[in-house]
């Protein structure tokens, strides 16, 4: 080896020291900067052109481990959707109040109670006349700003996907951008493309806590990115690019549906070169991050919440309007059965048949349906357990009516109208194979002054006529967002007395307590299926009264609120484990970037004194 190739080979030496010297200043200029990777030079040796040993950097290398940052993006996507659920849960909880605050259902429900048992005891004063009235009042009013509040939150949720899309189409042309570079420099044999790696990185980093994603690298250095249903949104060519079309603002009436005509709420597309979309809602492609929790609260969650109120509040309705009619036992040919008579019944009020057969007991709700064009009605109209719904058509008629549940009975059956509106069911007669358990009806009363206690207190104040009685019509389902319309009869405001008198002629005493009485045990006693979805969590529906049903709500969603808070600190925990075994990798370490840096000093100072050697050798060659 000559003079000539030390010196070669200690000119490269500092190159490389020199170069190493920059990755480290690099390291610990960005210790503090998020999403930098520390680089490491990686050197190997090499032969000069004129045949001497040299070393020179290949790379400058980001220290990551792979399978970390992979299981990492699996969890930021749970994270984002379990924080983004948990701050919903945690705003619905709080517009239900804690159980027994001064402004929780459940107190504005025993007010109503503590009213009407005031007004029993003392019908005749005026005071406790208003007190019932305003203690009814403060609550329809409740559930109007409640149902309001839900549904905002819906079109915050509406708003939210929006922005949530955008980001996801700007961070897709990002790693796009940065994915083309780093393509094009690893081909061109280029050292250094970490900051572009880092760039990339931060990206799909952000974009997998807004939509679950998988990303692979190929063997040209770029990435494709597929959602986890296997949906491509990235793999080298113009990324893909979503779309979302905000219907706002949402009201109750509003739900997703995979039929563009039915559907009332915003959808997330996919945008096809040729302009047609594919939605992706309608695919499911969308399973986990921010995204997926947005469309969940907004489609499952806070229309259960709507739901509940909406039970709550056709319940009030319901209960205190309602009349009760019992069937009358006949017989005729053999046969056994009941007579109904179905006078005043209205649209959305139901009949139940109830009997036994060979397969056991059954029960059948006859619906009054007014609109033909909304049959037939799912089971899941009402909330009693295994009955089966059938929807009747009265425009026809009490015979067409008979003859429609005669339909909907089969042979087993004979069904007949021996005069006005009395509708009459008997069994199999010899045959034996039918036993008819019972027939009733319960009817709205929409008189003030109907001869029975029932009263129209909570009216519909967005429909006409305005008594509820749950229609099912082209405008939709009565029950759906009434909490939202609901009100005290304005008649009964302008007229207290109505309180207590419930018919008209005679003439009812001021101190009569019949009226009181029967509305304050529907109230306290009256029980309903609720079908909405704070049953027993095994998917039985709350069978109770009003209050029960109520507690029932508020511990479900404190529950729900509570679990969904639990869910986003486990999955912290998991993300900054993942985050700390990453950062060991990838993180810089002051210390020893430090132990790097003498290191890198040592080798400098010695390829220097190596050429300081070499020029001293040279100098005294000269002076022979």
């Amino acid at each position: 080896m000559g003079l000539s190739t030390a010196l070669t080979t200690a000119l490269t030496g500092l190159q490389a020291s020199t170069y190493g010297l920059s990755v480290v200043s690099s390291n610990v200029a960005n210790a503090d900067t998020p999403g930098y990777a520390r680089r490491r030079a990686v050197t190997e040796p090499g032969v000069s052109d004129n045949g001497a040993t040299s070393v020179r950097v290949t790379e400058v290398a980001r220290q990551v481990d792979i399978f970390v940052q992979r299981q990492l993006r699996v969890e930021n996507g749970s994270a984002g959707y379990a924080t983004e659920l948990a701050s919903y849960y945690q705003r619905l909880d709080a517009l239900y109040g804690t159980p027994g605050g001064p402004t929780a259902l459940d107190t504005m429900i025993n007010d109503v109670r503590n009213a009407l048992q005031g007004l029993a005891t003392t019908p005749e004063s005026p005071t406790t006349r208003a007190g019932a009235i305003n203690a009814a009042r403060t609550l329809a009013t409740q559930l109007n700003g409640l149902s309001a509040d839900v549904q905002a939150m819906r079109s915050d949720t509406e708003e939210a996907i929006g922005a949530a899309v955008k980001r996801v189409n700007t961070l897709l042309e990002t790693i796009a951008g940065a994915d083309k570079q780093i393509v094009t420099e690893t081909a061109r044999g280029s050292v250094d493309i970490s900051s572009l790696l880092d760039q990339r990185d931060a990206a799909i980093d952000e974009l997998s806590r807004l939509i679950d994603v998988r990303a692979t690298v190929d063997g040209n250095g770029g990435i494709n990115i597929a959602t986890n249903s296997g949906l491509v949104l990235y793999n080298g060519r113009p990324p893909a690019k979503l779309g979302f079309d905000p219907q706002t603002p949402v009201t109750a009436n509003d739900r997703y549906s995979a039929d563009p005509a039915a559907r009332g709420v915003g959808t997330i597309f996919l945008e096809a070169g040729d302009g047609s979309r594919v939605d992706l809602l309608a695919m499911g492609a969308i399973r986990s991050g921010q995204i997926a929790a947005l469309v969940d609260m907004r489609d499952n969650v806070l229309p259960g919440a709507q739901a509940q109120l909406d039970d709550i509040a056709a319940q009030l309705a319901d209960s205190l309007s309602r009349r009760d009619v019992a069937g009358t036992a006949v017989s005729s040919g053999g046969r056994d059965g009941f007579d109904i008579d179905l006078t005043g019944m209205q649209p959305g009020n139901i009949a139940r048949l109830t009997y036994t057969d060979a397969t056991g007991p059954k029960t059948v709700s006859f619906v009054r349906v007014d609109d033909p064009s909304v049959l037939p009605l799912a089971n899941s109209h009402t909330a009693e357990a295994g009955d089966r719904v059938v929807g009747i058509d009265f425009s026809g008629g009490p015979a067409s009516v008979a003859a429609q549940i005669q339909a909907a009975l089969g042979g087993s059956f004979q069904v007949a109208n021996p005069g006005g509106d009395t509708i009459r069911i008997l069994d199999d007669g010899a045959a034996n194979q039918v036993t008819i358990a019972g027939l009733t009806a319960g009817i709205t009363e929409t008189q003030l002054q109907g001869g029975s206690g029932a009263l129209p207190l909570f009216i519909d104040a967005g429909r006409v006529p305005s008594t509820y009685s749950r229609v099912v019509d082209a405008a939709g389902d009565q029950k759906v967002g009434f909490a939202a319309r609901i009100a005290i009869n304005p008649a009964v405001t302008a007229d207290p007395s109505l309180l207590v008198a419930y018919q008209g002629s005679p003439a009812v005493p001021s101190g009569d307590t019949t009226r009181p009485a029967f509305l304050l045990d529907r109230f306290v006693n009256d029980q309903a299926s609720f079908v909405s979805n704070a049953g027993d969590g095994v998917g039985r529906p709350f069978t109770g009264t009003i209050a029960g049903f109520t507690r029932q709500v508020l511990d479900t969603q404190a529950n729900a609120a509570a679990r969904a808070s639990s869910l986003k600190t486990g999955q912290d925990v998991v993300v900054d484990l993942l985050q700390k075994k990453s950062s060991e990798v990838s993180g810089v370490n002051i210390d020893r970037e430090m132990a790097d840096l003498l290191t890198l000093q040592q080798a400098y100072s010695a390829n220097a004194r190596v050429i300081t050697a070499v020029k001293e050798m040279i100098d005294l060659l000269l002076r022979v």
